[in-house]
């Protein structure tokens, strides 16, 4: 799950024992119990939570008459949704861990229930904040207990998979949280939405590059606030006496009105140091509710826009105590006015605890906007025409030396079809298509039909269109002569086409839904036959092509993505997929081969840190694939000689062995080449590695050592060994990769392509 934290400046921690890198599998605990009695246990905890949803309602709001609810949002936002930076990077761990961005936005809405004559005045103590902490955790998992009960009560298999669909989503859009990183999300936005910049001015009296800007500067004006407050409680509380704590405390918090003297008369003789530090604590949240809350000049200042226009947007994005009256508690899952407007308006002061979520939502937030003032079909049209733009621009950063033809339009059946883009890189034809279109809050919060429409529209159209085109290429391949017509208007020779590789990128975030291809075939949502292709957002689509750097890395990612989310049953949004990927170069035939149901959250931990350390200022390393160090050379040589077929040999070689096979296969050839070296004369000397990878492979790798006296019967050496590795694997391909044992610290010395219907082989790939 992707988050923006604020930033909080420490000394490292010191380091944990480390752990075993790499994936860890673990077996459901109640994997091994009948399904009818898990099923039973779960439907009873579902009427329990049911049960207990008003109640905790009602805990929450009284909460709020009783003490000052900023006080309580501003306490749980600070700690909750920040995390402290060193030099290491923006640490994953929270002083709050349970409460998420999701938990502050339905704490806001509740807030605005109550009229503010109904807010209670005194600041809330550490038990209050407690209290209202639980109160709010049980309450998301009362309203997704709900929805279990509503499935399981569901009449057959279809109405059941169909409620389990869109709950899926509706938790992927209740929990999740940010689209992108914090910089590409601005990014994007400002990219998008600035050509609309003159009619919102006219309208609004603000530019959309006004609104985002002023979101950038709320951000970083808590980001700083919150720093400072950070570093005036670490000064005091380095000091180790009870007498020197509170007196350091309140020379750095001169805003306090009790004076240190004060404080310590009333301490007991029995408190100890830590006690008295955690009062201090308590005592300094007040000033968190300050930094939350801020003036139009404040803002304005930090941005360099003007107060007038700087007022306009935050009273464009506020509401107001009580705006939320008789708001059905319910409806705030799905449909949270928060999302929307995330700034609470008290007088002339804006209160914002969470400034990210605009960001989060900005989407909305731009629709909501545009609608109001009769914009949407221009929001629509410059959405296509970004997102086109867009992919063109990351697809020629992806594949540098890739031909590229856009926005072409052909005929098939005397129907005219439109592909947005195509990148022939060798023998290798990316297709990838745009949708600019947004999932619809009433399709969230409901009408199963209408989320049906959407995935049809979002998720099905889009792979249904590159999927013929692809068959098109194979169709001409094959020899057909009206599909090599059809084929014409790309001006692109596609005979020599080996793989194809398909993509959907867009605007808004259905990852989560297009991952789930078993699922929406149960449903009956996509045709069983359609292989659904790899569906990711425009940022993550970004950073994807950022963190694999390689065009080799790039095809093999997207080449085994979609295959991937066929073979297994997988929960995960992209940056999880592209973690996963990271760890494992989705080599996890064991996995595949017992088709299990893989929950891949917090496989974005190494990318999320990367990127949000980033943003916070803190250089770390970029995450990479995991390799050995030879496959990572071999790649690179390969990558950088580009030889006719280079893009589907090092596609071979990642998908053939785990980054553990990897590294053993460098051990067996290490002592390979001593065994050649000693024994190169015996005719039956062993001289090849033979990788036979998981079925679903379709190509065998070979390492073949020899001496340098064997250079001139190498190809024929290559030959027999070709037809051994065929016997052995059963596969109907095979990669040769060929080292001279005199010159070792080349990565090969030729590559030899085979195919088990030929005598010799296809193509032969010298080093020089």
């Amino acid at each position: 799950m992707k988050r923006r934290r604020t930033d909080q400046h420490g000394k490292p921690r010191k380091p944990h024992p480390k752990s075993e890198p790499g994936l860890k599998l673990f077996r459901r605990p109640l994997s091994t119990a009948e399904p009818a009695a898990i099923r039973a246990a779960f439907l009873k905890m579902a009427d329990r939570k049911t049960e207990q949803f008003p109640a905790l309602i009602k805990t929450i709001l009284q909460g709020f008459r009783e003490r000052y609810p900023p006080h309580i949002i501003a306490v749980m936002a600070g700690y909750g949704l920040t995390a402290p930076v060193s030099d290491a990077g923006v640490s994953a761990k929270r002083l709050t861990p349970k409460i998420e961005q999701h938990h502050i936005e339905l704490l806001q809405a509740l807030m605005l229930m109550l009229p503010i004559s109904e807010w209670g005045e005194p600041p809330a103590s550490p038990a209050d904040i407690q209290k209202i902490i639980d109160s709010i955790v049980d309450l998301a998992d009362a309203f997704f207990a709900r929805r279990f009960k509503a499935i399981e009560e569901a009449s057959d298999l279809q109405a059941r998979t169909v409620l389990a669909l869109q709950e899926r989503l509706r938790m992927h859009t209740q929990m999740v949280r940010n689209w992108g990183y914090f910089s590409e999300v601005v990014q994007i936005s400002s990219e998008l939405y600035a050509p609309l910049d003159d009619a919102f001015r006219n309208a609004h009296g603000f530019a959309a590059s006004d609104l985002i800007a002023t979101g950038r500067h709320l951000v970083r004006l808590l980001e700083d606030r919150n720093t400072e407050n950070f570093k005036r409680l670490k000064l005091a509380f380095r000091e180790r006496t009870i007498p020197r704590l509170v007196r350091a405390f309140f020379k750095h918090h001169p805003e306090m009105k009790e004076d240190a003297e004060q404080f310590l008369r009333a301490i007991p003789d029995d408190v100890t140091l830590e006690q008295v530090k955690f009062r201090l604590l308590a005592h300094a949240s007040i000033s968190l509710v300050v930094a939350m809350s801020f003036a139009a000049q404040q803002v304005a200042q930090s941005s360099g826009l003007t107060v007038d226009t700087t007022g306009a947007v935050l009273d464009a994005l506020s509401l107001h105590p009580g705006d939320l009256s008789g708001q059905d508690p319910e409806r705030l899952f799905m449909a949270n006015p928060v999302w929307r407007s995330p700034v609470l308006k008290v007088g002339s002061a804006y209160f914002c605890p969470a400034p990210q979520s605009l960001f989060s939502h900005i989407h909305e937030v731009m629709r909501s906007l545009a609608d109001k003032i009769g914009l949407s079909k221009s929001l629509e049209s410059r959405r296509a025409a970004y997102l086109e733009d867009k992919v063109k621009r990351l697809l020629s950063e992806a594949l540098p030396t890739a031909q590229f033809r856009h926005g072409i339009k052909w005929r098939s059946d005397e129907v005219e079809y439109e592909t947005d883009h195509v990148a022939a890189i060798d023998k290798t034809v990316v297709i990838i298509e745009d949708k600019s279109a947004a999932l619809t809050a009433p399709g969230l919060r409901g009408a199963p039909d209408r989320v049906r429409r959407h995935v049809t529209d979002l998720i099905v159209a889009p792979s249904e269109q590159s999927s013929r085109l692809e068959n098109i290429i194979w169709e001409a391949k094959a020899g057909d002569r009206n599909a090599a017509a059809t084929l014409t208007p790309f001006g692109l020779d596609f005979a020599g086409t080996e793989r194809v590789v398909r993509i959907s990128v867009t605007l808004d975030d259905f990852s989560i839904l297009a991952s789930a291809e078993g699922e929406l075939k149960e449903a009956g949502w996509i045709p069983r036959s359609l292989m659904l292709a790899s569906t990711l957002n425009v940022a993550d689509f970004q950073a994807a092509i950022d963190i694999l750097g390689r065009p080799a890395y790039f095809l093999h990612y997207f080449a085994e993505r979609g295959r991937l989310q066929r073979a297994l049953r997988i929960f995960a949004d992209e940056m999880d997929f592209l973690g996963f990927y990271l760890d494992t170069g989705f080599n996890v035939g064991d996995l595949e081969k017992e088709n299990v149901s893989l929950a891949l959250t917090g496989m974005s931990a190494a990318v999320d840190h990367y990127y949000n350390s980033r943003d916070a200022g803190v250089v770390v390393r970029k995450p990479t694939p995991k390799l050995s160090p030879y496959f990572s050379a071999l790649i690179s040589a390969i990558e950088s000689r580009a030889f006719a077929g280079w893009t589907t040999v090092t596609t071979d070689l990642l998908r053939c062995a785990s980054w553990e096979e990897q590294r053993k296969a460098e051990k067996i050839l290490a002592k390979l080449k001593k065994q050649v070296e000693r024994d190169w004369r015996d005719p039956e000397n062993e001289c090849s590695l033979v990788i036979s990878p998981p079925e679903a492979r379709d190509t065998a790798v070979v390492f073949y050592a020899y001496p340098p006296q064997h250079a001139t019967r190498r190809d024929k050496i290559a030959e027999e060994l070709a037809s051994k590795a065929f016997e052995m694997s059963g596969r109907q391909r095979c990669i040769m990769i060929c080292r001279n044992t005199a010159q070792w610290d080349e990565p090969y010395k030729s590559i030899f392509i085979f195919h088990a219907a030929a005598d010799q082989a296809d193509d032969v790939f010298p080093l020089s």
